[in-house]
């Protein structure tokens, strides 16, 4: 069965105490618990949970970008995804540029996100 995710905005409570005095943050959404750290004990479980709570805002940011990028490189190259060489330069401005290697990891994360 698919469903979608917890819709955002996400926040980190801190201060809850597990068994032994030991204290742990979950993720929630304001009304329920979408995941938490009890017991992890990871050096970087308060930077996980930042990039947690950043996720709904992310997927919903990179989104537009691969659409936009979908279309203009579908109109411009058919069967793009197949032709391209990853390392072929498909925006650039200033220096900065992005190639098709930078897009399809885009679009594959955009996918994961949404499709598992």
């Amino acid at each position: 069965c698919m469903s979608t995710h917890t819709p955002g905005p996400w926040e980190i409570e801190s201060g809850h105490i597990q068994n032994g005095g030991i204290a742990y943050w979950q993720i929630t959404d304001g009304a329920d618990a979408i995941c938490c750290n009890q017991f992890c004990y990871a050096d970087n479980s308060d930077a996980n949970a930042r990039l947690i709570v950043a996720a709904p805002e992310l997927l919903s940011a990179l989104a537009p970008f691969v659409a936009f990028f979908e279309h203009a490189l579908r109109g411009h190259t058919p069967d793009y995804e197949h032709r391209s060489d990853p390392d072929k330069v498909v925006c650039g401005w200033n220096g900065a540029q992005l190639t098709m290697r930078d897009f399809g990891n885009a679009r594959a994360a955009l996918a994961k996100a949404e499709n598992g």
